[in-house]
């Protein structure tokens, strides 16, 4: 199941038109939201449906969050830890941006909670675009999912490697054909 993120849900059109794509192709999702949606650009019933489904998060109930919070560390472990190291450490623009993405990787451990407790499996997280939500949903996933890549996709990722390198050295001679080309004409 996809587990859609969104900062209002169904108030962003392409949002609703993703999720009709989605639907129509018999994948299941759920779609949640940081907000619940204000305003709706469909009136279409499969709409409505989609929002009245939709999780907001915010308001956050309180006693849930700081459970959740404080749980965290003791579910996810070493992925909390990097989760959180990520959150205090990784390239931010200023203190400000910081801090919300503290706030967003707190938010993420009570989302995370609640998936791992819910009834609908998790096999994939999707933003559509990265902003608050975006940010929400990479430290939810980062959460979820396991962080050690199988041999499979090691062997994925060493072969896309060895294809850009080729692709790469390939387009260079051929450069410098050309070149020696122009260069011989002139």
């Amino acid at each position: 199941m996809i587990h859609y993120m969104t900062t209002r849900g169904t108030s962003d059109a392409w949002v609703v038109n993703e999720l009709r794509v989605v639907a129509r192709a018999g994948i299941p999702f759920r779609l949640h939201a940081l907000r619940r949606s204000e305003a709706s650009y469909f009136v279409s019933e499969d709409a409505a449906q989609i929002a009245a489904q939709t999780q907001a998060l915010y308001p956050l109930p309180r006693g849930a969050f700081i459970a959740h919070v404080l749980a965290a560390p003791f579910v996810f472990r070493g992925r909390f830890i990097a989760a959180l190291w990520n959150a205090l450490t990784g390239p931010r623009e200023t203190l400000r941006v910081r801090l919300v993405g503290l706030w967003h990787f707190l938010i993420a451990c009570h989302w995370a909670m609640m998936l791992r407790n819910g009834a609908a499996p998790v096999s994939h997280i999707h933003s559509q675009w990265i902003h608050s939500a975006g940010t929400v949903a990479m430290f939810g996933a980062w959460l979820l999912f396991s962080e050690t890549p199988t041999l499979r996709m090691l062997i994925g990722g060493a072969l896309i490697i060895v294809a850009i390198v080729v692709s790469a050295r390939m387009s260079g001679s051929a450069d410098k054909k050309t070149v020696a080309a122009e260069a011989a004409s002139h």
